[in-house]
């Protein structure tokens, strides 16, 4: 192999890495607006749900704050926070909806 063969080579291979970089940023714009509109798609969801806006960073804070927060469960044997309760609800609920 020739010295512009090499050379030749080393151009292709920069414009290939080139162009993964390109498809990478593509991938990841991608993912952040389907990211984007999936937290708009659950804030709606969640304030429908409430019958509360958001407004205030202040009432934003704080319904992370009791989403957090660990409290009994009726029978008082543990203690769970309303996120945890969403979770293992959204999943038991998408799981019966696949076998049903």
């Amino acid at each position: 192999m020739n010295a512009d063969q090499i050379k030749k080579l080393e151009e292709k291979k920069q414009q290939l890495e080139a162009r993964i970089r390109q498809e990478k940023a593509k991938a990841k714009e991608a993912e952040r607006k389907a990211r984007t509109h999936r937290l708009i798609q659950v804030g709606a969801i969640l304030e429908e749900a409430v019958g509360i806006v958001f407004e205030t960073e202040e009432q934003r804070k704080a319904l992370s704050e009791i989403l957090n927060r660990k409290s009994s469960t009726g029978d008082g044997t543990a203690k769970i926070s309303v996120a945890e309760y969403l979770e293992r609800e959204l999943k038991k609920s998408v799981k019966e909806q696949a076998e049903g």
